[in-house]
């Protein structure tokens, strides 16, 4: 891997650089994640009468595939938005 870094053309991952990268692009989303996480763990404590780990588990996963519909719906659509304005820019 080394070699092929310091090589003109690299056509490996570097893990790093990608990592932030996608962190970077992915910023919005995650943020989004992490506050959806947080509404439902204080709705949870909030409006559970005995807390225990097992049912938490379960309200984080639900909000977590809830939100990652709603954001693939919407990365979705921002790709055909994105896509026609191109079109009518290059017009």
């Amino acid at each position: 891997m080394i070699k092929d870094v310091r090589s003109a053309k690299p056509t490996s991952l570097v893990a790093v650089d990608d990592g932030i990268a996608w962190i970077q692009i992915h910023e919005a989303q995650i943020l989004v994640a992490l506050g959806l996480l947080w509404i439902g763990v204080i709705g949870y404590a909030a409006t559970a009468k005995t807390l225990n780990a097992a049912s938490a588990f379960f309200v984080g996963y639900s909000i977590d595939s809830i939100g990652d519909i709603y954001l693939q719906k919407f990365s979705t659509t921002a790709k055909q938005q994105v896509s026609a304005i191109e079109k009518l820019a290059t017009q």
